[in-house]
């Protein structure tokens, strides 16, 4: 939970530069603050360990029988 509230909070400054900025410059504010903010959730990402989340050892596995499949199995549900 202490991650989200990390991301939320780090996003609020890219926000506020946003809405503060001048009607003139407030294109040129929106592209630096869109970039910020996918920059922020970049790193997050980054820093998301592969067995992170309540149901990821469930979707690999359900991952992995499909890998072994073949195509036709795949596609026809047998």
């Amino acid at each position: 939970m202490s991650g989200y509230l990390a991301i939320l909070s780090s996003m609020i400054l890219p926000a506020a530069v946003f809405l503060l900025a001048e009607k003139k410059s407030r294109a040129a504010a929106g592209k630096g603050a869109l970039l910020t903010a996918c920059a922020i959730l970049l790193f997050f990402m980054a820093l998301r360990g592969e067995n992170v989340g309540a149901d990821t050892k469930q979707y690999t596995a359900a991952f992995e029988q499909i890998r072994a499949m073949n195509l036709g199995e795949c596609l026809t549900g047998k």
